[in-house]
């Protein structure tokens, strides 16, 4: 059962790693519906 938890916490943490440092905007749930300021404020904080 250990396994389980070390495997999807890994996948959750380069999951976040891809949408921070590698720019996986396509992982943010709604991303493609945002509007143009709310995606320029996404791509600005990272």
């Amino acid at each position: 059962m250990s396994i389980f938890y070390l495997f999807f916490g890994g996948l959750l943490f380069f999951m976040g790693l891809a949408v921070h440092k590698g720019r996986a905007y396509f992982l943010i749930s709604g991303y493609n519906t945002y509007s143009k300021e709310k995606k320029e404020k996404v791509k600005w904080r990272t």
